[in-house]
């Protein structure tokens, strides 16, 4: 009886307690070690199937990023995308005449901008230099539809050797609270990390923190993943158009529009 006592929670034993009738007592306490079985099962059956739902649509949402970095790099001619009504919609001016290797152009500093635009990040002066490098973020959820793997791939440049660097963000399933993050050491040219603390901003995390082992905790990398994968990425044209501001404060899920973007004019052409 003592050990089924334990599963009581405080306020049911309190009420069983005072029960006189030990048949009575008996019999509530087996009431509850049943319901509490389908009360739990109900919840973790939720909660596999909801992991798995949500997996399969964040798949589906990283993959639908490919799209827009093969956009981002010119694999895609403009003209292909667009539809007639879109030209009309958006009074596009068409021009016939443009070659492949111009339509083609990919978006210059895409990531950068975004980024600089970005309220989360100081990107500091020397920062914005490697920067320009950046040509893809990437998400990947791990099997367990948990935990994930941020990457983020660079052209080749003079400031690392690395072409990809990744940062593992591994939580606890029962709850889903980071439990610890790992990533790759970047392997820094000669004398280029002592410039990294150019440009510092104390009170702001810069972008390369993210990788120093000395700047990291559960919380800010929590925060940062979820800034990441729910609003930096899936807002990116926001970003870039420097349409938005990141809410610092945690309970605020208001959009602060900083500006608006007009769309009347667009040659075709400036958009590159």
């Amino acid at each position: 009886m003592e050990e089924k006592y334990d599963n009581l929670s405080e306020d049911i034993a309190k009420k069983i307690q005072i029960i006189s009738s030990p048949s009575l007592k008996a019999k509530l306490i087996e009431i509850n070690t049943i319901t509490n079985i389908l009360l739990f099962d109900k919840e973790d059956k939720f909660h596999d199937e909801y992991k798995e739902i949500r997996g399969r649509y964040e798949n589906n949402s990283f993959n639908i990023y490919k799209k827009i970095s093969d956009i981002i790099h010119g694999k895609l001619n403009p003209n292909d995308l667009l539809t007639e009504d879109d030209y009309n919609k958006y009074n596009i001016i068409k021009d016939n005449n443009e070659d492949k290797e111009t339509s083609y152009i990919n978006i210059k500093d895409f990531w950068l901008i975004s980024l600089k635009n970005c309220d989360y990040f100081n990107i500091t002066e020397y920062e914005e230099k490697i920067l320009k490098y950046l040509k893809d973020i990437t998400i990947k959820l791990h099997e367990n539809k948990v935990d994930l793997t941020l990457s983020y791939s660079f052209d080749e440049n003079e400031f690392f050797k690395n072409k990809i660097i990744r940062k593992h963000y591994f939580y606890n399933s029962a709850n889903e609270k980071l439990i610890k993050t790992e990533f790759d050491d970047i392997l820094w040219n000669k004398n280029i990390s002592n410039n990294m603390s150019k440009n510092k901003n104390e009170n702001k995390k810069n972008f390369f923190d993210m990788f120093n082992k000395n700047k990291i905790n559960n919380e800010l990398d929590e925060n940062e993943a979820n800034f990441i994968k729910n609003d930096f990425l899936p807002r990116i044209l926001e970003y870039y158009l420097n349409l938005v501001q990141y809410k610092k404060k945690k309970d605020d899920l208001e959009d602060n529009i900083i500006g608006t973007f007009n769309a009347n004019k667009i040659n075709i052409k400036t958009i590159k």
